[in-house]
């Protein structure tokens, strides 16, 4: 199966923003392995790798749990996560404005309101 660029570190961050929203806690690499490979596709050393690369990325956060066993964590939720993707194409953008007016053309008239919402509370 072949992925395109940071499209296992995109599986991985969901697998465990999915697993930190349904409760879990103590969140180890063959918890993360099972939620986005239960076929098993994807050996432990590789995710392994893509964990270590998102901790160099500060996006997770490890610790070791009874001295031992390693767990992860997300150091961003996916929507702050969402937000800081947009900000970073916003401010590479030339024409950050010209970005903004495309965006908010497309929206759906529902999210547009959600967004006239959130920039008067200031949010």
């Amino acid at each position: 199966m072949t992925r395109k660029h940071g499209e296992l570190e995109a599986e991985v961050l969901h697998a465990l923003w999915s697993l930190e929203e349904s409760g879990a806690t103590d969140i180890g690499s063959q918890d993360i392995l099972k939620s986005i490979e239960p076929q098993g596709s994807i050996a432990l050393t590789t995710l392994l790798t893509i964990l270590s690369r998102l901790c160099d990325k500060e996006l997770v956060r490890r610790r070791k749990l009874d001295g031992k066993s390693l767990v992860f964590e997300s150091t961003l939720s996916r929507d702050e996560q969402a937000a800081a993707s947009l900000l970073e194409l916003l401010e590479g953008s030339h024409n950050p404005s010209l970005v903004v007016a495309n965006f908010v053309d497309s929206l759906s008239p529902e999210i547009k309101d959600a967004l006239r919402s959130s920039l008067r509370k200031g949010k």
